[in-house]
């Protein structure tokens, strides 16, 4: 409780080491590792305190909290609902329950639900978050400017300045829906003047890709030029300006894009790298660079090494196959007649 999380740790381990079957132990580990944000271990311990326990309600709704935290959202989702089958009026499930359907992209379904929370929530209840995604949800269930109203208001009522800046970031999300960019742009340029910290780049990511959804591919990429100055080896960075690059240059005669996905596909073999987080990166870089090859050098062993890395990435990858299919087809034969 004086979040003094090492010495925390250390105790309830010996615990644990005394009797692993001690279930307290791993309840008071989950809520540790969950003040440290620490979501994944909570996860972990709360799983252990689960299976040592006797089946509740309670226990129930604090798992689904914890999945919800992990970003399990179909099993959360499934243990909210196994929750609210025998307390349909729990305030923190029928919140999540909104929550999650969103996540999981039913969105219809989500606005049902957050107008049953919202009608079940006294007003001292309704967190700045829940706003958020009630904005978020109605602007993708086709109801953007209800969805903008409700953010709107819940900004100018907002007193917190992360809680601001967050549903700031909803309303412009909302725009978005709606492809009102001009507004959207408009909330980030705002929010990034009045951020003192410098470093961080959230923001100006967003509003690089609000200039993308625009067509503003020049003022795009000018603003990936300040967040790679920054952050040279930020891959999304680099792959991002690499996509607007090719929508300056659409039919690849001037090979803008080139240098920033050959940049990708270093930062790709760089120690460390998840490969699982480039995989679709790297089918797309492969490829351009393999047409590239072809319409600027006519290099057709060039191009081919290209398409086989996708395919080496994603054997059933038909523009690489039919690229690879033109480049190896034989000419046909000319007959002379007499």
């Amino acid at each position: 409780r004086a979040r003094n999380f090492n010495e925390a740790r250390t105790n309830l381990n010996k615990v644990v080491e005394l009797d692993p079957s001690y279930a307290p132990a791993y309840r008071e580990l989950a809520d540790m590792y969950y003040y440290a944000g620490q979501y994944d271990q909570a996860l972990s311990s709360f799983q252990k305190f689960v299976s040592l326990s006797e089946k509740s309600s309670r226990t129930d709704a604090q798992y689904a909290s914890f999945l919800y935290l992990t970003k399990k959202y179909p099993e959360a989702l499934a243990a909210v609902n196994s929750v609210l089958q025998s307390d349909p009026n729990n305030l923190t499930m029928n919140r999540l329950k909104a929550y999650l359907l969103y996540e999981t992209n039913d969105y219809a379904g989500a606005a049902t639900a957050m107008d049953t929370y919202m009608k079940l929530a006294p007003a001292d209840k309704v967190l700045p978050e829940d706003f958020s995604y009630q904005g978020r949800i109605l602007a993708r269930a086709g109801r953007a400017d209800e969805g903008i109203t409700v953010l709107k208001k819940a900004i100018s009522t907002t007193t917190d300045p992360a809680k601001k800046a967050e549903l700031q970031d909803a309303l412009a999300t909302a725009y978005g829906t709606k492809k009102d960019y001009a507004s959207a742009i408009g909330i980030y340029k705002s929010k990034i003047a009045a951020n003192p910290d410098k470093t961080d780049l959230t923001g100006v990511f967003r509003l690089a890709s609000a200039y993308d959804n625009a067509k503003h591919y020049a003022q795009a990429d000018s603003v990936y030029n300040v967040i790679l100055t920054a952050k040279p080896t930020y891959a999304p960075g680099v792959l991002a300006r690499a996509r607007t690059n090719s929508n300056l240059d659409p039919d690849s005669k001037k090979g803008l894009a080139k240098t920033y996905y050959e940049r990708y596909i270093e930062l790709s073999k760089a120690e460390g790298a998840d490969p699982t987080k480039f995989r679709s990166g790297l089918i797309e870089a492969n490829y351009y660079l393999g047409v590239n090859e072809l319409q600027q050098k006519n290099n057709k062993a060039g191009a081919s090494t290209y398409f086989q890395q996708v395919l080496a990435i994603d054997p059933t990858n038909k523009d690489a196959s039919n690229a690879l299919s033109v480049i190896n087809a034989k000419p046909r034969a000319t007959s002379t007649k007499r």
